[in-house]
């Protein structure tokens, strides 16, 4: 919980408050934070201490219904911002830092 915090203060650096969200459906599967953009287009942002064991099967079930945007994993054990595909999905494995760059933030709002 608290790597979820450190992840909102970062996303409050860069990100509007009225276009970040929670999301959770009805069988309870649920993502961190959900970044509205444009019309149509959100990001999706899942953390976990550990990038091994984000739950992808979230970002899937999500996708089906907004498919427009970009997945972050974001981990502080990541060292090297890589692109991984799940079950035709393309994901960003990253660190706060790389996903303050990514989704336009500055230095400042990195951890």
């Amino acid at each position: 919980m608290l790597w979820e915090h450190l992840v909102l203060d970062t996303l409050q650096g860069i990100v509007n408050n009225g276009n970040l969200f929670y999301w959770q459906d009805k069988t309870k599967r649920e993502l961190d934070f959900v970044i509205r953009q444009s019309a149509g287009r959100v990001e999706v942002v899942e953390c976990n201490i550990n990038a091994d064991h984000a739950k992808l099967s979230a970002i899937r079930a999500f996708r089906m219904i907004y498919p427009a945007g970009q997945n972050f994993v974001v981990s502080p054990s990541v060292k090297n911002a890589c692109r991984i595909r799940w079950q035709n999905h393309p994901f960003t494995v990253c660190n706060t830092h790389h996903m303050a760059e990514l989704l336009g933030g500055s230095q400042k709002a990195s951890l």
